[in-house]
């Protein structure tokens, strides 16, 4: 386990930055990030996998309990609280517990789908999540996409799953396209 992290704040930040393997029975307690940087950013890892399906990231059994993850640019990038970007991965029995908070961007960010989540600000191509859970807040003052479990589910994730998977975070957004 990983106990009381602070991650300093930069391009990626996370404790893994991108991920193209395996974490498995991880549990991350009390973390914290705040990212001034116009990247994705998340406890876990800012990116999973990638787009042309030769790299998979897969988590089994990830947790991550009374964290918090805030994003303070003046621009705009993906923010979740497990994962930023997740494209062809796959997540079963994991989960984010804490507040993810997006408190600046650009008036870009207002008009287009830049996306904070609970558990995922953005999934592309493929991704798969089996069992897996959010609590807490995802709070977004600045942007459009906001959701307790994923922030903007792409076109492209029509060949991925989400089953059996839940949110009880209160999800609070100024803008549209809000989900819990």
């Amino acid at each position: 386990s990983i106990d009381n992290l602070k991650i300093p704040s930069g391009s990626w930040a996370s404790i893994f930055g991108v991920v193209h393997g395996n974490i498995y029975d991880l549990t991350i307690k009390n973390a914290s990030l705040t990212s001034t940087y116009n990247a994705p950013c998340a406890i876990v890892c800012a990116w999973a996998g990638n787009s042309t399906g030769e790299l998979h990231a897969e988590f089994k059994n990830v947790h991550v309990v009374g964290s918090k993850v805030e994003y303070t640019a003046a621009l705009d990038a993906v923010v979740g609280g497990f994962v930023g970007n997740a494209c062809n991965s796959t997540f079963e029995n994991c989960s984010f517990d804490g507040s993810v908070r997006r408190t600046a961007g650009s008036d870009k960010a207002l008009t287009s789908y830049i996306g904070t989540g609970g558990f995922a600000g953005r999934t592309l191509e493929k991704s798969k999540f089996k069992d897996c859970y959010t609590s807490g807040e995802v709070y977004n003052a600045k942007g459009r996409a906001t959701g307790g479990l994923v922030g903007y589910y792409t076109v492209n994730a029509a060949e991925g799953d989400i089953e059996g998977c839940h949110t009880s975070a209160k999800v609070t957004s100024i803008n549209d396209c809000t989900g819990g």
